[in-house]
């Protein structure tokens, strides 16, 4: 009988705000706007999805649809709002903002 696997959640390792921020900066670094959807998305579950949803004024599904990494197209104002409701440091919520900055001033290859 094959041994039965348990769910992989990235979110039960995240136990602090540094782990969350270091968590945070490294998607950043080379994350396109659903990736980081889905990073801040993990920390909201590592933190407490319902608690943070209350606190930005969301239902949870609300809370959800926002970070959903395959839906609608990422608002980075409502992941900072996010973030900052989660008490992540404003340096992991800069991280994010610059790395989003960098990626679009990047010239095209050529």
């Amino acid at each position: 009988m094959p041994p039965k696997l348990k769910s992989y959640d990235s979110a039960e390792f995240l136990r602090d705000e540094g782990d969350c921020r270091i968590y945070l900066e490294e998607v950043a670094k080379d994350g396109d706007a659903a990736e980081i959807a889905d990073a801040v998305a993990i920390v909201a579950r590592a933190r407490g999805i319902v608690l943070i949803a209350r606190e930005i004024g969301l239902s949870r599904d609300e809370l959800f649809d926002l970070l959903n990494p395959y839906g609608h197209k990422h608002d980075l104002g409502a992941l900072l709002g996010v973030l900052d409701a989660m008490g992540v440091t404003r340096d992991a919520a800069s991280t994010v903002q610059q790395a989003r900055g960098n990626r679009a001033k990047k010239p095209d290859a050529a």
